[in-house]
């Protein structure tokens, strides 16, 4: 008995744990175009962030990892179901795959991104410069990738 109760716990705690505010009936369609990518090698990691704090912490929200499969003349679409809300989604475009971006001489040699905004200048944008505010049944942002 004390088995089965056991597993009974951890099944609800898994249950629990996959039960975020991602999976309510209530969210909306982020539609999101990545733009400029230059090859179909490895994949983009999406990190999606709700403010300033967890940007500069670089705790996301939402991480996500899309393959670059569908790539067609450098750009990729995918969709995210969300809760009604205030984002901001940033991208690595990671070429060999390692999970992390790679750095030459300061600067990296991967392709990021933002959404709605095109980073210039060599400092990191303040979240205000690609947040937006997520509030109808169906929304799209553009990422446009830019390599150093």
């Amino acid at each position: 008995m004390k088995v089965h109760l056991s597993l009974l716990i951890m099944v609800l705690g898994l249950f629990s744990a996959f039960q975020s505010p991602l999976l309510t009936q209530n969210n909306k369609q982020l539609r999101v175009q990545v733009t400029g990518l230059r090859s179909a090698k490895g994949s983009l990691l999406i990190g999606l962030y709700k403010d300033q704090a967890s940007f500069s912490k670089k705790i996301p929200y939402l991480s996500k990892k899309i393959e670059k499969n569908k790539l067609r003349n450098g750009i990729v679409n995918f969709n995210l179901s969300l809760p009604t809300g205030t984002y901001g989604v940033t991208l690595l475009d990671d070429e060999n795959g390692n999970g992390k971006c790679d750095y030459g001489f300061f600067l990296p040699k991967e392709g990021f991104g933002f959404s709605d905004y095109y980073h210039r200048g060599l400092s990191s944008p303040k979240f205000d410069d690609f947040g937006f505010k997520l509030s109808k049944d169906a929304q799209s942002v553009v990422v446009k990738v830019k390599y150093m």
